[in-house]
């Protein structure tokens, strides 16, 4: 069973040191379309990806780095297609 995170929690974690990814992270969490679309493993994919430091998430979505996982891969895929509605 996954545990389920609090958005509040989520949206502190979405809190970076890179602006750029600050107002991609709080769109998605607040988009209908975005984090609540999500399946409960995907959910847990997307925590795993914000948990990752700044320099890594930011290789990851550059393309420069692999994700840890596929599931983190997915989500960094998803965020660089998002467009909030």
């Amino acid at each position: 069973m996954t545990e389920t995170i609090p958005k509040g929690r989520l949206k502190w974690l979405c809190r970076r040191g890179m602006k750029e990814h600050d107002v991609l992270l709080e769109r998605f969490l607040a988009s209908p379309a975005g984090y609540d679309m999500l399946e409960p493993e995907q959910q847990q994919a997307f925590l795993r990806f914000i948990e990752l430091d700044d320099p890594t998430m930011n290789a990851v979505f550059c393309g420069r780095e692999a994700a840890p996982d596929d599931g983190v891969a997915e989500i960094s895929r998803r965020l660089v297609e998002f467009r909030p509605e």
